[in-house]
């Protein structure tokens, strides 16, 4: 009985002072043979480069992301001084007595947002490059539903729902 609990003494000991379980030479345990060591030392760097290898991961994904966060802070900045935007349609959405409606809900909405967030919009018939800093939003109109509010109460829900497919690029005005 003396045994077992100086045996569990042992063990508490070697936890409190090798949490991780590392083989302690010395007083508590003896000495290893020199194979053993050299494969723990094999072991320990493996897990060293690992390390290395996941810290230097961490530090260039900070790097990007500082780098991106400066890119988007120089985009904003110039956006807020010139946002301009341009409705393009294909031939069907064109031919559309909608049309016309649909650009400018659309550009009154993008006019609202803009002015709430701070930015200057402007509206273009063409989308060209500019000598101004700022960034150029060409919405492509493939296809579309417009339902004006008058369609809406008149007819409610049977109406049906509006919808537009579409697509934005974007650009930096001075360079097209």
């Amino acid at each position: 009985m003396a045994e077992d609990s100086s045996r569990e003494l042992f063990e508490y000991f070697q936890k409190m002072w090798n949490p991780m379980s590392f083989p302690i030479p010395g007083m508590f345990q003896p000495t290893m043979d020199v194979e053993e060591i050299e494969k723990k030392i094999r072991e320990l760097q493996a897990v060293e480069n690992w390390l290395k290898m996941n810290l230097t991961f961490v530090q260039m994904t900070g790097k990007t992301l500082e780098m991106q966060k400066s890119a988007l802070e120089t985009i904003q900045e110039s956006a807020k001084q010139n946002l301009v935007v341009n409705f393009k349609g294909n031939s069907k959405v064109q031919q559309n007595e909608d049309w016309p409606l649909l650009q400018r809900d659309w550009n009154e909405a993008l006019q609202a947002e803009a002015t709430r967030a701070g930015y200057g919009l402007t509206e273009a018939q063409t989308s060209s490059s500019n000598t101004k800093d700022g960034v150029g939003i060409t919405i492509n109109v493939s296809n579309f539903r417009y339902l004006t509010t008058g369609s809406r109460v008149a007819a409610g829900i049977m109406v049906g729902n509006a919808w537009v497919n579409s697509s934005a690029d974007f650009s930096d005005l001075k360079s097209g």
